[in-house]
């Protein structure tokens, strides 16, 4: 067969038998220039070619050669074809619970950035102070973020298709989910709290709560910050069970399946209680304790957003079942 003819039976042929080794090169070579990935298992010497030519070879390890595992990429030591799906599980989980981890952090930096571009822009007093941020960023921030990286498969792993080859860890996806969607609506809470504590009190628009900026006094500009603080806390929260799935409602995987996240969103609690209540600890980092109202504007919010991301995912699944 020329290369035309070969291109056209073998996309449609199941099964090719008595082949050379140049054979086998041929295919693997005709599937890839068709523009598909191709994997090549093989244990002797004549599989050598295809497995080094293939995108992915595959040698067994209990009887391939020494060549068929000097050309291989990948080898099995169990000689168990079943080891490959299982192997590509683990890598899609893995992959995927890496941009979880991406995710959850992208979306804790918009609402630490947003309020401190309109203090420099607009003169707002301070929404968060240097040691705040500390707080967050190693303390409330860093056992949620790792109990991702420890997510099971989601249901319906493997039936997705491959991703691209040239598809890196970071995306447009990622980014827009972080940065921009959960990103935004963490920020419109904390805003919210923010303001909604500054405008009760009665403070108005360009008015300076601290006339030294390092220096924090002003009892209404550190319940204000204090909220902000809590707020981007309990966001972390709703935000670490919305990173869970993609499209999958968290309730169907078990809110408590991941029990080290839960062990980190109840360090995480109390961490920041401790950082609120304890006189010692809330005079370092310049806040005061919250009242009912306050702490009931946070738990509203974290289920508020728990609901809208549990909204779009269903909303996917429909679309996806359409």
């Amino acid at each position: 067969m020329n290369e035309h003819q070969l291109r056209n039976i073998v996309q449609k042929v199941s099964v090719f038998a008595r082949v050379t080794p140049e054979h086998k090169f041929r295919i693997v070579d005709t599937l890839k220039s068709a523009g598909h990935i191709v994997a090549v298992t093989g244990d002797g010497v004549n599989d050598s070619p295809a497995l080094k030519r293939a995108d992915i070879g595959i040698a067994m390890g209990l009887r391939g050669t020494d060549v068929a595992r000097e050309s291989a990429d990948l080898i099995l030591t169990d000689d168990n074809f079943a080891s490959i799906v299982a192997g590509i599980e683990e890598g899609r989980t893995v992959f995927e619970n890496i941009r979880r981890f991406l995710i959850y952090i992208f979306a804790h930096l918009t609402p630490e950035v947003i309020p401190f571009s309109l203090y420099a822009l607009f003169g707002i007093p301070v929404p968060l102070t240097a040691l705040q941020i500390l707080a967050i960023d190693l303390g409330t921030e860093t056992l949620p973020a790792l109990a991702l990286g420890t997510e099971k498969p989601d249901p319906g792993i493997m039936k997705r298709p491959p991703r691209r080859p040239t598809e890196g860890l970071v995306n447009i996806h990622v980014i827009t989910r972080g940065y921009l969607y959960l990103g935004l609506l963490s920020t419109i809470v904390v805003l919210g709290g923010f303001f909604g504590i500054l405008l009760r009190g009665g403070w108005s628009w360009g008015e300076i709560l601290e006339p030294d900026p390092m220096i924090f006094q002003n009892p209404l500009h550190m319940k204000a910050m204090t909220m902000a603080f809590a707020a981007i806390a309990v966001m972390q929260i709703a935000n670490a069970f919305a990173c869970r799935t993609e499209i999958k409602s968290a309730v169907s995987i078990g809110l408590t399946s991941n029990r080290l996240l839960i062990s980190g969103i109840i360090f995480e609690l109390v961490f920041i209680i401790m950082l609120i209540n304890i006189p010692f600890l809330s005079n370092i980092f310049n806040l005061v304790p919250l009242g009912i109202t306050e702490w009931t504007y946070l738990i509203f919010s974290m289920l508020a957003i728990f609901a809208i991301e549990e909204a779009r995912k269903m909303y996917r699944r429909k679309r996806y079942t359409v």
